[in-house]
């Protein structure tokens, strides 16, 4: 009977090392602690001091049950290498958090032999890491998790890894460490990076608060990114060396729907610069709201490769509010949506009331397509350069961007800018902006249906161009803001073309003015220049036809 009582009591202070109770704190202390035995289970629960590396090893499980906390101290990490099952509640989640003396904690690291082995994390909330959850070639299942003020990452991935996050919570990041971010300590501030060819499964994610990157894309990832929100992503002082962006994707492939960035010192950046990889993310469903500098940019690093690729897919964007007064610092924008040396598919979308270019081209080809794209009140109120002030505004377009169905109207200079432009395009409509409707400037574009209304200035200026083809083109009550003649016609024409040229023509068919303030057509200076089948109705002030 003594011997049976002692067995008995042997077996429970056994079960009692397994199981931890919730009575009393459990201190791990050993250097790195390594549970190797054949599928070995270990359960945590309650409250629990980490003070060393604890490693879950290939085979074993750890589980971590509601309502645990577990405390680590100084750069601690929990590292798993089999299983781990750490399963809260809404109301009583697992906390991993940093021990009452501790500075930081290294959060928790997937290792690839944990790959396959089933591991879950629900309703966890992890606070004061400076790396929340590592990802190496491993692929855990994470819902419900909450991170809080990670100075570095939230969750980061390498080598292939492939989780399925749900409903994941970042708040804060980066602001803890800021003086290391301005001494070129890169990586700070960040929610979600997903990198070396990693291929997550994200279904809803919110990030506020960071300094750098709510999600940061390289080296050859892709994946599936539903249902973002993201606010308030901006660099503290002067910045980590990185672009602050809320969105960030480089030489990866990824689908992105359902997205929201707002107030972000960059809303989306895209950025080709490995030729030997495809960039070329696509967002379905996207707004882009009060950015301080830029709401979407689409770029290739290496803007002496004038064979640019199409880097990005855009399927109903809205940008709005970039340099407005919901920006951090309103005036300091440069456009709503820009293209640099680079491509974009860019499709039902629209820039509205942006201190800046709504859309703004450089360097682009038959790589980049629009359509159906709506720019209203966009412009540089403060600048005095036109190209700033314009709705759209495009230089050093070589042939041929495909750009059809676009409405530009109410901006605070010229409605369309072209400079130095070869394009094609049919069916736009530029209307009720301040400056002219139309300004070609040294391009050559071929144009079909082209409507310029109610603009402050002519409503089609063609300035020292050369090789123009203009199809279908009404004017009508454009000028009534001119302070000259010149500046008041339906079509105004100089040097178009100024040289005799066969193959250079600069050509108007089908061209209407109907009542525009100080004439129909105006032509000076220009040579080789052709109109055909014209009509001029009403013209304004006495002006000729």
């Amino acid at each position: 009977m003594v011997r049976q009582t002692k067995a008995a009591t042997l077996m429970i202070l056994l079960m009692l090392t397994v199981s931890i109770s919730p009575l009393f704190v459990s201190v791990l202390d050993s250097k790195s602690e390594v549970y190797n035995a054949p599928k070995a289970t270990l359960t945590w629960s309650g409250s629990m001091t980490l003070s060393s590396d604890f490693t879950v090893a290939a085979g074993d499980t750890l589980v971590i049950t509601a309502g645990t906390t577990v405390a680590f101290a100084d750069g601690v990490r929990l590292y798993v290498e089999g299983e781990l099952d750490a399963t809260g509640t809404a109301t009583n989640p697992v906390t991993i958090t940093k021990a009452t003396d501790a500075i930081y904690h290294d959060g928790i690291r997937f290792n690839a032999t944990s790959r396959g082995r089933g591991s879950v994390l629900n309703h966890v909330v992890i606070d004061h890491a400076q790396w929340g959850i590592s990802i190496y070639d491993s692929n855990p299942t994470i819902n419900d998790l909450t991170i809080n003020n990670a100075d570095y990452v939230g969750i980061d991935m390498f080598d292939n890894a492939d989780p399925t996050i749900q409903r994941l919570v970042v708040n804060g990041g980066g602001q803890d460490v800021a003086t290391l971010c301005n001494n070129n300590q890169w990586r700070c501030g960040i929610g979600l990076s997903i990198g070396a060819s990693s291929d997550p499964l994200i279904l809803g994610a919110t990030f506020e608060n960071l300094t750098s990157r709510a999600v940061n894309m390289w080296g050859s990832s892709s994946g599936f990114l539903r249902d973002l929100s993201i606010s308030n992503v901006s660099t503290i002082g002067s910045g980590s060396g990185w672009i602050p962006a809320g969105i960030w994707v480089e030489n990866s492939v990824a689908l992105f729907d359902n997205v929201s960035v707002d107030r972000s010192d960059n809303g989306i950046w895209i950025q080709h610069n490995d030729p030997t990889v495809s960039t070329r993310p696509t967002f379905w469903d996207t707004t882009v709201t009060n950015s301080m500098y830029r709401g979407v940019f689409v770029e290739q690093y290496n803007k002496s490769n004038f064979n640019t690729p199409l880097n990005a897919v855009f399927d109903n964007l809205e940008v709005t509010g970039s340099g407005k007064i919901g920006a951090k610092t309103p005036g300091l924008c440069y456009f709503g949506i820009g293209v640099n040396t680079s491509g974009i598919d860019l499709r039902n979308s629209r820039a509205l009331n942006n201190d800046c270019n709504g859309f703004k081209g450089y360097m682009i080809d038959s790589a980049t397509i629009i359509d159906n794209l709506t720019l209203i009140n966009n412009g540089d109120t403060a600048s005095l350069y036109q190209n700033d002030r314009a709705g759209m505004f495009i230089r050093s377009a070589n042939w041929a961007p495909q750009i059809r169905n676009i409405s530009v109207s109410s901006s605070v200079g010229h409605g369309i800018y072209l400079s130095k432009a070869s394009l094609q395009g049919s069916n736009w409509s530029s209307s009720s902006n301040t400056g002219h409707g139309l300004y070609l400037h040294e391009s050559h574009p071929d144009l079909t249906g082209i409507s310029v209304t109610s603009n402050g200035l002519n409503g089609l200026y063609v300035f020292d161009c050369s090789n123009v083809e203009l199809f279908d083109l009404t004017s009508e009550q454009n000028g009534n803001q001119a302070s000259i003649p010149k500046n008041g016609y339906g079509l105004y024409f100089e040097k178009s073309n100024n040289a005799i040229s066969g193959s250079k023509n600069v050509s108007c068919t089908r061209c209407s003015s109907t009542n525009d303030a100080w004439g129909g057509i105006y032509i000076k200076d220009s040579i080789d220049l052709q109109l055909h089948q014209i009509q001029v109705t009403d013209p304004g002030n006495g002006g000729l036809a």
